[in-house]
């Protein structure tokens, strides 16, 4: 994670605000969806952690936030993070840094970039 982590693995003393922007170029927010445990996925949508709708919380085209189709409450990774956790905003970013830098130590599994699929 380039901005986030050492090489050491320590998180470098950065700003709260460059700390967020780093999160938001790591994480999509199915990650933070299925960290907290909601059920869903991207495809099909995910439990609304407000009004507790199944499968109504639709993501964005870019994937960086959440719509609920019912009761309207939109979402990115930090919001729905302090909403299922119970957390405040910096304790939320913590929780946010911590899932991105286990992402960044998992090992891709396809062998490269499995992007461009035929």
């Amino acid at each position: 994670m380039s901005g986030l982590f050492a090489d050491d693995g320590i998180r470098p003393e950065l700003d709260l605000s460059s700390r967020i922007e780093a999160l938001k170029s790591a994480l999509v927010f199915g990650d933070a969806a299925q960290a907290v445990g909601l059920q869903g996925s991207s495809e099909h949508g995910w439990n609304c952690p407000t009004c507790l709708s199944g499968l109504s919380l639709k993501e964005r085209r870019d994937h960086k936030g959440a719509r609920c189709s019912v009761c309207g409450t939109g979402f990115d990774a930090l919001k729905v993070v302090m909403t299922v956790e119970r957390l405040g905003f910096p304790a939320a970013v913590t929780f946010l840094e911590d899932l991105a830098s286990s992402e960044a130590e998992t090992p891709d599994l396809f062998g490269g970039d499995h992007d461009e699929c035929d």
